[in-house]
């Protein structure tokens, strides 16, 4: 049985409509109590007619289609609801659920089962927001209303006929409305008959009202989780419908939400990356060529079932350079070290560190030059952290205390699979996580031909494959490289390639021996005594005379590494003396230091008889001496001597 609506009662509404916006008194309407109310207040709170309202976001409808319909069968398995579900299919009808703040909760049933008749409804439904409508006078009123057609305050709800019903917990409180609308051609009177059965079965069986709060609950956590999380995701429905996604999906995608197919631009773009399949499967690598480069994403698929079916599959994409970020935070792929750890103010130090400064500011690769314990990584992190890709990873190697096998698939990384033992989904090598930012590799003369040449590549292409794949990965990283030895000559033995060699060896630092800046000793001492009484939580100390002597007298073979070791055992074995002295010192040091000792006393002595004439008055006696016994002839008593004829003449005429 349709409801009493025609386009007469269309024409007599609008002239009540027309009366009361003019303010023109509405005398006998025929007219529900609480449409006048609501009208009233609604031009009190100043809604405008022409108000459009807001459309449901789409996050929401995760729930809202058939699936949600069998999760209330699955719950109450109440063969009335199914009587009232199955009857609905004759009712070009939409039926929603809204909360006692006539906020939306969840679509149960909508005809055809799709939205296309979400116009009908609006995220929020109170009479504040959008004025007259059959949910707000039912909160209002707590009894069900409708309102038909031209009742409703806005222009865009008068096509609309909308019933509502409310529904309650076991004290009577208003939990929530039901809410059933559809187009005001296709009203009928059943339509209010099954908002009221469906509120009357909310009341009787009150958990479901519970068990929409929490799937709300879930659906807005899931939400806050992957807006945060690093990956982007995807759902999918069984009919290859994009029905969620986050930001970060869009961005790794380059996806513009704005324009108006991009939902489809989001299914095609997986597709053609293949990172949405008809089978599940867990972290393969994908590439997708977007307007500005080629990226490459690890992908997985995982199909989600509701109630025993699968409704959908979960799409979950990583962007590489992204993980590496990522990596570097958790591992600790981060440069620690500036300029000002660098200690010393002597002019060989000042000098590099100056030059290093320069160097910072270009992107070109660096060979740096120095003994071992000279602080060459310490000096490689601090060009790194002066430059412009301070905050992208520092990832370093250490060529000569990997195994040689294992050396090329740490950088290259490798695909699932690749050789046994190998990681099923594969690994990412050292040279993608070090992209944006640098590689540093110490010891670069230990690293294999093999591998040299790869890494050349690298260098000339700034793509990378991994051991077992056979796509090619792009990577933009400066290589600062480390070495104590020749690498020209190591080059001219076989051993490094040349080309290789000058590919990096654009800008030359060579690291001065600690024995080459004994000036810095002192303040090295200094620095290290600070830091290290701080970590191991010691009183402060000085130094003896003789302690920085012995210091400054080693030659110091192990270099600045060396010195900090010396220190951090002095300052372990002193106990509670507050002075460092020689027996804080190892064997070698002191032997070394009273050895010099002996020696300078020994030139000492030697200066202070010159300086008293002892020396000069031997000297004489000798040369008389001589003399006499080859009765002055000066060229033999020369060559007794030892020295020219020239020489003796010289001292003869002292």
């Amino acid at each position: 049985m349709k409801h009493g609506y025609s386009n007469e009662r269309d024409i007599y509404l609008q002239t009540l409509w027309e009366n009361f916006m003019n303010n023109n008194p509405i005398k006998q309407a025929d007219l529900s109590h609480y449409v006048k109310s609501s009208w009233n207040r609604s031009r009190t709170m100043g809604i405008h007619h022409n108000h459009k309202g807001r459309d449901i976001p789409f996050m929401t409808q995760i729930f809202s289609k058939e699936e949600l319909r069998r999760l209330f069968l699955h719950l109450i398995s109440n063969q009335k609801l199914k009587n009232l579900l199955d009857y609905l299919k004759q009712l070009n009808c939409t039926i929603t659920i809204y909360n006692e703040q006539c906020l939306y909760i969840a679509c149960l049933y909508a005809q055809g089962n799709d939205m296309k008749d979400k116009k009908h409804v609006f995220e929020n439904m109170s009479e504040a927001v959008i004025g007259t409508n059959a949910v707000a006078c039912c909160v209002n009123e707590r009894i069900p209303c409708s309102v038909i057609g031209g009742e409703h305050y806005i222009s865009s709800l008068k096509y609309t006929a909308g019933y509502a019903a409310p529904y309650t917990d076991g004290e009577g409180r208003l939990l929530g409305v039901i809410y059933v609308v559809a187009d005001v051609e296709a009203c009928d009177e059943q339509m209010m008959i099954v908002a009221k059965q469906l509120a009357e079965l909310f009341d009787k069986h009150g958990f479901l009202h519970e068990t929409l709060n929490t799937i709300q609950l879930y659906i807005k956590i899931l939400e806050g989780i992957t807006e945060h999380t690093h990956e982007g995701t995807f759902f999918i429905d069984e009919f290859n419908v994009v029905h969620g996604y986050n930001q970060k999906a869009l961005e790794m995608l380059d996806i513009d939400k704005s324009s108006s197919n991009f939902k489809k631009e989001i299914l095609n773009k997986l597709k053609k990356m293949n990172a949405y399949r008809a089978v599940d499967f867990e972290e393969q690598l994908v590439f997708l060529q977007t307007e500005k480069r080629r990226k490459s994403f690890l992908a997985s698929n995982q199909t989600i079932t509701l109630l025993n079916r699968p409704v959908g599959t979960l799409v979950s994409i990583m962007d590489i350079e992204g993980m590496s970020k990522w990596h570097n935070k958790i591992k600790g792929n981060r440069a620690t070290y500036n300029f000002k750890n660098i200690i010393g103010d002597t002019k060989v130090i000042t000098q590099l560190k100056t030059m290093a400064k320069r160097v910072a500011e270009t992107s070109s690769n660096v060979m740096i030059y120095g003994e071992s314990g000279t602080g060459k990584e310490l000096l490689a992190q601090a060009i790194h952290n002066a430059s412009l890709r301070k905050k992208r990873p520092f990832v370093a190697i250490n060529c000569g205390a990997m195994p040689l096998e294992l050396i090329e698939s740490e950088l290259f990384g490798y695909e699932a699979g690749t050789f046994t033992g190998a990681s099923k989904s594969g690994k990412i090598g050292k040279i993608e996580f070090a992209s944006g930012g640098t590689l540093f590799l110490d010891e670069i003369e230990s690293m294999p031909l093999s591998v040299q040449i790869k890494l050349l590549r690298v260098l000339s292409t700034n793509r990378i494959t991994r051991l077992g794949g056979v796509d090619e990965i792009p990577v933009n990283l400066r290589i600062i490289a480390a070495t104590k030895k020749n690498l020209l000559k190591e080059s001219t033995l076989g051993k490094f390639r040349a080309d290789l060699y000058y590919r990096i060896q654009i800008i030359e630092l060579k690291i001065p021996h600690l024995r080459d800046r004994k000036e810095d000793i002192p303040l090295i001492t200094k620095h290290l005594v600070r830091e290290f009484s701080q970590n191991l939580n010691l009183k402060p100390v000085i130094w003896s005379n003789t302690f920085m002597d012995a210091l400054i007298a080693y030659d110091w073979p192990g270099n600045v590494r060396e010195l900090s070791n010396i220190v951090e055992r002095a300052l372990i074995i002193k106990e509670n003396e507050e002075i460092l002295t020689l027996d804080h010192l190892t064997d070698d040091i002191v032997s070394h230091y009273m050895f010099r000792k002996i020696i300078d006393q020994k030139k000492q002595i030697v200066k202070q008889d010159k300086e008293e004439g002892l020396y000069y008055r031997f000297e004489r006696f000798l040369l008389n001496k001589i003399l006499e016994e080859e009765q002055g002839n000066i060229t033999a008593a020369a060559k007794r001597l030892g020295i020219s004829r020239q020489t003796l003449y010289r001292k003869l005429r002292w």
